[in-house]
């Protein structure tokens, strides 16, 4: 099964690419919005790992674009972010996010089970 993470944190996404590999997943990575829609554009994934905070687009906008220009990828999206706005989330979960993780909240190997517990009931 392959993630693709959207992450500008480099470190941060090294973490979560080795849990997550160490998981049997094939992990690919994309440091913005716009690099995350061109991967889309060349390959598929089954679950799209999206900090919200980027610096060329707004996680929110990112989901927007996929929902609008890519309406058949079904992906689950899962949002791991530092931003634990109430006002956020909520909007984030009427684009039909599959969840919302806050990072300090959750280590790289809770992160992997979320995302393979994600990936189970959106089968």
């Amino acid at each position: 099964m392959k993630i693709l993470i959207i992450e500008n944190n480099v470190e941060d996404a090294r973490k979560y690419e080795e849990s997550l590999s160490s998981k049997g997943f094939q992990v690919h990575h994309a440091k913005g919005g716009i690099e995350g829609i061109k991967k889309l554009n060349e390959d598929t994934y089954n679950l799209i790992l999206l900090n919200i905070m980027l610096p060329d687009m707004h996680g929110l906008n990112f989901i927007k674009t996929i929902r609008n220009h890519f309406p058949d990828n079904k992906a689950p999206m899962v949002i791991l972010t530092e931003c634990a706005d109430d006002q956020v989330i909520e909007e984030a979960y009427k684009l039909h996010i599959s969840g919302y993780l806050v990072k300090p909240d959750h280590t790289p190997e809770q992160i992997a089970e979320y995302v393979k517990g994600a990936l189970y009931i959106n089968k």
